[in-house]
């Protein structure tokens, strides 16, 4: 029971929570313990597949999704090589609703691959060398160079471009 009392020293009342029953008590924290759970679990959950890029029975990229404490939709990918799962990189590219569309290209016999956006052909958002695990853009440095020349020897018409900055996402898509 919630107890009104007077103050001494002023004429206003106050509220005194000092004859609450334990029954009410341990309810409240329930209720503030289950809001606050629910919270939690719907904003730290695991990213979300949206799209798997089988490469053959053993290779495989996942393209996930994650939208907690961005505004717009943060895409990242994970390689998966005879069932073990490595976490990739962030990957950047608009996306106004429509379903999703990539595609594969390869070299060294499915060792290398790069995935590009079907709207986007000439612009690579992810390269992945299953023989060796250097991957781009998760990895830094001179990776993407070495990766983007042998995926080019192997498409010299494509005219292929990395993104300035992996994973930037801006007017007119990656950048």
């Amino acid at each position: 029971m919630i107890q009104m009392s007077r103050s001494s020293d002023s004429r206003r009342d106050v509220l005194t929570w000092s004859r609450c029953s334990n029954g009410v008590m341990a309810f409240m924290r329930c209720i503030i313990a289950l809001v606050l759970t629910t919270f939690c679990v719907s904003c730290w959950r695991d990213p979300r597949v949206v799209k798997t890029l089988s490469i053959n029975e053993e290779r495989s990229i996942l393209i996930t999704e994650s939208s907690f404490g961005d505004p717009g939709r943060t895409f990242q990918y994970i390689t998966r090589f005879r069932g073990v799962e490595t976490p990739g990189g962030v990957i950047g590219f608009e996306y106004y609703g429509a379903p999703l569309s990539f595609e594969l290209l390869t070299n060294d016999a499915f060792g290398l691959v790069a995935v590009v956006e079907t709207n986007r052909p000439t612009t690579i958002l992810i390269m992945h060398d299953f023989a060796n695990g250097k991957s781009w853009p998760r990895d830094e440095g001179r990776v993407a160079s070495e990766l983007l020349k042998r995926l080019t020897n192997a498409y010299p018409s494509r005219h292929m471009t990395l993104p300035i900055t992996p994973g930037a996402i801006g007017p007119g898509g990656v950048h």
